[in-house]
């Protein structure tokens, strides 16, 4: 009696990488996706308007989205000052924090921005789900 489990083994190996690398090439996994509000919530912003540029950084608490970029909003405090009126300003960093970790060190030139009557804030960002 004869057994072709191994010619059999191996078309049914064959068939399993060509699945897994199109499922790979197609997976939402890999493409860069905005955040969601809940998801935009758990990064936190550590900068400050200095000099004319924007530093800090940033803490990603998502426990599965490696975040890619992310936009920030200088918005006035005070709205009826005259002089804010081309407010709010939005920049956007490239700059990657991992799940659970803090971004490296970003900084923007963002031009005569007085910290004293701007805020900061993360209005949207971008990423990747990770397994």
């Amino acid at each position: 009696m004869r057994t072709y489990i191994i010619p059999k083994l191996n078309v049914l190996l064959v068939a399993l990488a060509v699945s897994v690398a199109a499922g790979c090439a197609n997976n939402p996994e890999n493409e860069s996706v905005s955040l969601s509000q809940a998801q935009l919530g758990k990064l936190v912003l550590y900068a400050e308007l200095k000099a004319g540029y924007l530093e800090g950084k940033y803490f990603n608490e998502n426990p599965n989205i490696q975040v890619t970029r992310i936009t920030v909003e200088t918005a006035p405090k005070d709205e009826s000052n005259p002089f804010n009126k081309f407010s709010p300003h939005l920049f956007n960093i490239d700059s990657v924090a991992e799940p659970r970790t803090m971004s490296a060190q970003f900084r923007v030139e963002t031009g005569a921005l007085n910290p004293d009557f701007h805020s900061l804030k993360i209005v949207e960002a971008r990423g990747t789900i990770v397994p």
